[in-house]
């Protein structure tokens, strides 16, 4: 019985080195542009919906120094268009569908260099 305990324990260890190894690897092989167009969307629509939300009158009575939401809220809307020009960009360069899974099936990174090279 020990030597059963002993095999799935072995086998568990196994599994663990694995899936570290596939996580190692796809640092390497996965192509971060694409994903990285996707992580900047969610960050701007995240910025975007706290924007939305935030009520210039009521933030431009408030008289405490020490509440610094409405600076923070003006750095992002005056950086908003220059984000969005940027993902526009990067959607047309990387040829963006908006279907997040069929664009990360994509033809990999050094792949899509060598096509640019011909």
């Amino acid at each position: 019985m020990a030597e059963i305990d002993d095999l799935k324990r072995e086998l568990a260890d196994e599994k663990k080195k694995v899936a570290l190894l596939e996580r190692q690897n796809a640092l390497y092989t996965d192509d971060a542009t694409i994903r990285g167009y996707y992580v900047q969307n969610k960050i701007a629509n995240q910025q975007i919906n706290i924007l939305d939300e935030f009520k210039f009158s009521d933030e431009i009575k408030k008289t405490t120094k020490d509440d610094k939401y409405y600076d923070r809220a003006k750095a992002l809307w005056e950086g908003m268009p220059d984000m969005i020009a940027g993902l526009n960009r990067l959607k047309i360069e990387l040829k963006i569908t908006g279907n997040q899974n069929n664009d990360m099936k994509k033809v990999p990174l050094a792949e899509r260099l060598a096509e640019t090279r011909q």
